[in-house]
């Protein structure tokens, strides 16, 4: 299913229907398993049929009778009731037709819609107390106004509506919202209650929601080290968590899908080796403690029960299995080292250092080969880079204190110093923070270097800015700080109503007010350098960027191929 150019995305986007997630890359799109996606599409409280509850005979009572003294009343077929303006309701076992007597005015709408609503509203409460329709209303709104008309008309009726009355044998009394509710919704309700708390845990979950977990745990573990899979299932046994509980967002999804929105496609987060797992496992906790955005209300639990699976998963993960190598060759473990700005954590086993700031946020991961300055000729500065292909590349600036706590970490006086290649620190002209970009990787994404106050509160105020300008690309600041990223490592243009976002292998834009504006365009791996030099140069500051004419004139000049994909709109039918 594509979602053509709709929201903040590189190129057009997809649903990702074995993860349910958005995906710029169309391979994602494809069904792996059709059965397994099918039993991901039920719902724990299922539509219900409005064509069969419309069409089923009433139930109603075999005679009319009224006790005010327990606000208690039968309604048989036949029965007529006088309500508002005239108006006449008789109760079929079809439904209530709404009818107006002698003394009606034809010109008052509003008091025959009135009466119209007492009517069908009757009809839901007559159908409810029967049996044969569960659902009183599809939205607060509808439901508060039913529970307004059922008042109205338990008045007409001689009963009192400020308390619990019984129809046709049925109990109601109003809920904590206010609204009324029958004795059956409350059971039922309570049981659905249940199923969705059971659904949230592995242990009690039922067997459809069983075939979920263990499919969407196969697609993020498809290519990961068998270690990680019996990891995760012995995790799964241990906590009962269910890490893809119904209705709630999981921090593995979100890594996935922002690490498909960067390189165009690569939704992978684990690697197939066990480095690359126990790395993305560490990201996906680094996240949960110290998430981009505020938590809702209803999501914290979960993300608790999510930090007990990822702490279990670790676990299992980092079971010593002997000593390694450290970088100088010998067999020895090292410890950690902690000063006053820098922790850093040895992982023995997978020979890294996770290193981590004074409040305890996490910096990066990094193989012990990965200790080594790398020096930037032109600027003087000194780097420290990972090369565990996780994401994105982990980089820190080294200054004297971190480079102190690494030589004792390690236990060398000195630390191996080497020229900074295959990378290039670069700056941004319009907030002057700088980056390091890997030669070759342009177009898919770098590393944004946040080295001062002055630095993080400009990254924060351009955030700001694309969360206050796009309203209806950026719903939350979680965005707003990924494309501030792009905006600095050069794959994202603000306009004056949406973003061009360019990416490695395509173009695209998407308007904050009108989607008939959104564009996207493909072009081959090739082309990105060619058409970024031509920005650089001076491309961008034409007008009219925003628009597809725009891009392919200037196409047709550079002498570059595309591929214009088409909107839902332009696309003809077959």
């Amino acid at each position: 299913m594509e979602i053509s150019n709709h929201g903040a995305g590189q190129g057009s986007w997809y649903v990702n229907p074995n993860t349910r997630t958005l995906t710029s890359n169309r391979k994602n799109a494809e069904i792996k398993d059709r059965d397994a996606f099918g039993c991901m599409q039920h719902l724990l409280n299922p539509v219900e049929d409005m064509v069969k509850a419309l069409t089923t005979p009433i139930n109603l009572a075999d005679r009319n009778t009224v006790n005010r003294a327990s606000n208690t009343i039968s309604i048989a077929a036949g029965t007529q009731i006088a309500v508002n303006d005239g108006y006449i309701l008789t109760v079929t076992e079809r439904g209530v037709e709404c009818h107006h007597g002698k003394n009606y005015d034809p010109y008052d709408v509003e008091a025959y819609k009135r009466a119209q609503g007492f009517a069908d509203s009757l009809a839901v409460l007559l159908r409810n107390a029967g049996g044969t329709q569960q659902a009183a209303a599809f939205s607060r709104e509808e439901y508060q106004k039913w529970t307004g008309n059922v008042s109205g008309v338990l008045s007409y009726m001689g009963l009192d509506n400020s308390r619990d009355f019984t129809l046709n044998g049925m109990k109601y009394h109003k809920n904590a919202a206010g609204c009324w509710e029958s004795a059956s919704n409350r059971s039922a309700k309570a049981v659905y209650e249940q199923q969705q708390a059971n659904n949230r845990t592995f242990t009690y979950a039922d067997e459809r929601t069983r075939k979920q977990i263990n499919y969407i745990s196969n697609y993020y573990l498809e290519h990961t080290s068998e270690r990680m899979r019996a990891a995760w299932q012995k995790a799964m046994e241990e906590t009962g968590i269910n890490p893809f509980p119904e209705g709630f967002s999981s921090t593995l999804s979100q890594l996935a899908m922002e690490q498909d929105f960067a390189t165009g496609g690569n939704d992978d987060i684990f690697g197939a080796d066990a480095g690359s797992n126990i790395a993305a496992v560490r990201n996906i906790l680094d996240r949960i403690n110290d998430p981009l955005g505020e938590i809702p209300e209803k999501d914290r639990s979960f993300r608790a029960d999510e930090k007990v699976f990822y702490e279990r998963v670790l676990e299992h993960l980092t079971e010593a299995e002997g000593s390694t190598t450290a970088t100088t060759g010998e067999k020895r473990p090292y410890t950690a080292y902690e000063s006053a700005n820098y922790r850093i954590e040895p992982d023995n086993e997978n020979e890294c250092f996770t290193i981590y700031n004074g409040q305890g946020e996490r910096l990066g991961v990094f193989f012990y080969s990965d200790i080594k300055c790398r020096r930037d000729d032109a600027s003087g500065k000194e780097f420290l880079i990972s090369e565990n292909g996780t994401m994105w590349y982990d980089v820190l600036v080294l200054d004297p204190e971190l480079k102190d706590d690494l030589k004792h970490a390690v236990g060398v006086d000195t630390l191996k110093t080497e020229p900074l290649q295959g990378y290039t620190l670069k700056t941004h002209a319009g907030t002057g923070i700088q980056y390091i970009m890997k030669d070759g990787d342009e177009g898919r994404g770098g590393r944004v270097l946040l080295q001062s106050d002055a630095d993080r509160a400009k990254y924060e105020e351009l955030a700001e800015t694309y969360f206050n300008k796009y309203p209806n690309l950026i719903e939350s600041k979680e965005k707003a700080y990924i494309w501030a990223s792009f905006e600095i490592v050069g794959m994202a243009m603000r306009t004056k109503n949406g973003i061009i976002s360019l990416h490695y292998d395509g173009a695209s834009y998407n308007d904050d007010t009108d989607v008939r504006n959104n564009w996207s365009i493909r072009f081959g791996n090739d082309t990105y350098q060619q058409v970024f030099e031509w920005l650089r140069n001076g491309g961008e500051k034409y007008t009219l960027m925003h628009k597809f004419s725009f891009w392919q004139k200037a196409f047709d000049d550079l002498g570059i191929d595309y591929e214009k994909v088409l909107t839902k709109t332009e696309e003809k039918p077959e």
